[in-house]
């Protein structure tokens, strides 16, 4: 009878840590990809550290390993449009993984079928834009502009001199970052 409780007073001081460190993690994960498609300009490297302590103390191991797999992929740089489509579906794959393992650990609920996991992300001008800055990444980045901060910012008809990109698609990458830019800082103001 006193270890029957003992667990269950175990299990009710464990959960919300659980909770938390999975929150952190799918926060990371989300960061981690934004970064990766070069949507947010860096990731708090406090915040990580802070979600790994957690994650590593409260997290059960199929997580943990779910989780590092996760940033192995997105750690590869892809060589070419292929490995990078690739890359993108392994990635959402785990995600899904991820999600499923998580909600057994949890709520000890039945794992969701793949197809009913969808993850939402940027919408088809924002994917346009971004095919456009894959395509001139290395004149832009000669340009000195590496992130959202610097394509909002930019001189679209100085940079389109100096890179020969044209002003329509420099123009769509400024809008692109200043409506990402936007809804980031809404996000983050949990607006």
């Amino acid at each position: 009878m006193l270890r029957s409780h003992h667990l269950k007073v175990q299990a009710e001081l464990l959960y919300p840590r659980m909770q938390q460190a999975y929150d952190q993690i799918l926060d990371l994960v989300n960061a981690e990809y934004d970064y990766s498609q070069r949507l947010l300009n860096e990731i708090n490297w406090l915040k990580a550290r802070q979600a790994q302590a957690r994650y590593l103390l409260a997290g059960s191991e199929e997580v943990v390993q779910l989780y590092n797999s996760i940033r192995r992929i997105m750690d590869t740089p892809p060589q070419n449009e292929e490995e990078l489509r690739k890359q993108d579906q392994e990635i959402t794959k785990s995600r899904k993984k991820l999600w499923n393992v998580m909600r057994a650990d949890l709520y000890h609920l039945k794992k969701l079928p793949q197809d009913a996991l969808r993850f939402y992300g940027p919408g088809a001008r924002t994917l346009r834009a971004l095919e456009i800055w894959g395509r001139n990444i290395v004149a832009l980045e000669r340009a000195g502009i590496f992130d959202l901060g610097g394509l909002n910012d930019m001189d679209v008809s100085a940079i389109s001199q100096s890179t020969a990109i044209p002003r329509a698609d420099l123009e769509e990458l400024r809008m692109m970052a200043g409506r990402e830019s936007r809804l980031r800082r809404e996000f983050e103001a949990g607006g």
